[in-house]
C-alpha cells in the first residue's frame, strides 16, 4: 500500500476519500514531500482538483517547496490535461496559502516556465490562471532562468523568445514576442 503522500497521486477521488482522515493533510515525508504536492501529479483531473481542495480545506501547507525548488504550482502546471477554470480557483488558493509563484526550480525554473514548457501556456483561455496568480502576487519577470546548455536569460526573455504560441501569457504579462 502506498504511503499517505503517494496515495494522493495515485488514487481516484473515491478511493482516496474512502479512508482519508484530515490529519493526512499535514503529513510530510522526510524528503518534505506532502500529499498536496503529490496530488498535483494525479493523472485524474477531477481527482487532482477535488483532493487538492480537500487537503487545503483540512490545513495542507501550500507554501511547501522541495529542496529542488519545486512547489505545488510547478507540479500542477506540468500536467497535460487541464480544467483552466478549476485550476485558476486552485491556483488562487495555493498562492493565498503561500505557494511562491516565483520559486525557481533548479531544473525547471519558475512555475510560469513549467506552464509554458508543458504546453499549458498555449491553451486558449490560460489567462484565467495567470490572473489567479497576479491577483495576489507579482510574477518576477527579471528572475534568471537556468536552461541546460543555453545562456542564462530572464523569465521575460524566455517568454518573449520561446517558440511556443503563448499569446494569452504574453498579453497578460505585457511581454511582446521577439524573434
Amino acid at each position: 500500500m502506498p504511503n499517505r503522500a503517494h496515495r494522493a497521486e495515485e488514487d481516484s477521488l473515491e478511493a482516496f476519500l474512502a479512508d482519508y482522515t484530515p490529519d493526512e493533510a499535514t503529513f510530510s515525508l522526510s524528503t518534505g514531500d506532502t500529499p498536496l504536492l503529490r496530488v498535483m501529479l494525479n493523472p485524474d483531473l477531477e481527482a487532482r482538483l477535488r483532493i487538492a481542495e480537500r487537503l487545503l480545506d483540512d490545513g495542507a501547507d501550500a507554501s511547501v517547496t522541495l529542496s529542488s525548488g519545486l512547489n505545488a504550482l510547478h507540479l500542477l502546471f506540468s500536467n497535460r490535461e487541464h480544467d483552466l477554470d478549476g485550476e485558476a480557483a486552485l491556483v488562487a488558493r495555493l498562492v493565498a496559502g503561500g505557494a511562491d509563484a516565483n520559486a525557481v526550480s533548479k531544473r525547471h525554473g519558475p512555475p510560469l516556465l513549467a506552464m509554458i514548457d508543458s504546453g499549458m501556456g498555449s491553451l486558449p483561455g490560460v489567462g484565467v490562471v495567470i490572473d489567479a496568480i497576479t491577483e495576489s502576487t507579482t510574477i518576477d519577470l527579471e528572475v534568471l532562468v537556468n536552461r541546460r546548455g543555453r545562456p542564462r536569460k530572464t523569465l521575460r526573455e524566455e517568454i518573449a523568445t520561446t517558440d511556443w504560441r503563448i499569446p494569452d501569457v504574453r498579453a497578460r504579462l505585457g511581454v511582446p514576442q521577439q524573434a
